[in-house]
C-alpha cells in the first residue's frame, strides 16, 4: 500500500486533486448584486465592458440569495410603489472546477459497546493471539457469528514483560 492507505498512486493523486480543488473553491470567488430573478446556482453568465479587461469572460454562479419588498403589504407605505426584487450572488470563473468540501470521516471517541460472537456451539472463540470477534450494536449488517468483524484485541488489566494476565471473554 502507498502512504495514505491507497491501493495505487493514482488513487492518492486523484484524492489529493479533489481535496485541493475543494480547498481552492474561494480562491477566485466574486460577488455581485442584481435584480434579475432568473439567476440560478450553476448557471453561466458572461461579463462585458468591465473596467478590468481580464474579467470580461464567462462565470458560473455558485449561490444566490433573493430578497424582495412588497410595499402594498406594509401599512405605513404608500400603495403606489411596486414590488422590488433584488439578489446577492457569488460566482467563480467557468474554467475553475468547483468541488464540495468533503465530509469529515467519522471518528469513534473511546470504547464501543459490543457482544462477543463466534460459531454456533462454541463457548470460547479466539485466535492464537487471544483476539476475538465482536458484533457491534451499531452494525446493522453483522450476522452475530464468527464473520461479524475482524479479529480484535482484548483490553487486559495487567500486561508487562514477564508478568500479567490474559482474560478471554466468553461468547
Amino acid at each position: 500500500d502507498f502512504p495514505g492507505r491507497f491501493k495505487d498512486a493514482q488513487h492518492g493523486q486523484d484524492f489529493t486533486r479533489y481535496r485541493l480543488d475543494a480547498l481552492r473553491n474561494d480562491a477566485n470567488l466574486g460577488q455581485g448584486a442584481s435584480n434579475d430573478f432568473t439567476l440560478q446556482p450553476g448557471q453561466l453568465f458572461s461579463l462585458y465592458n468591465h473596467p478590468r479587461g481580464d474579467l470580461n469572460h464567462a462565470w458560473q454562479l455558485l449561490g444566490i440569495q433573493h430578497s424582495g419588498k412588497q410595499m402594498q403589504a406594509l401599512e405605513q407605505a404608500s400603495g403606489d410603489q411596486g414590488t422590488v426584487l433584488f439578489n446577492h450572488f457569488s460566482f467563480i470563473p467557468h474554467t475553475q472546477t468547483w468541488r464540495p468540501t468533503p465530509l469529515a470521516k467519522p471518528a469513534m471517541d473511546g470504547p464501543q459497546i459490543a457482544m462477543v460472537v463466534g460459531p454456533p456451539g462454541e463457548e470460547i472463540y479466539c485466535d492464537e493471539y487471544g483476539r476475538i470477534r465482536l458484533q457491534f450494536l451499531w452494525d446493522r449488517y453483522g450476522q452475530s457469528n464468527d464473520n461479524s468483524s475482524c479479529w480484535i484485541r482484548v483490553t487486559q488489566p495487567w500486561a508487562g514483560q514477564g508478568w500479567g494476565m490474559l482474560a478471554i471473554p466468553r461468547i
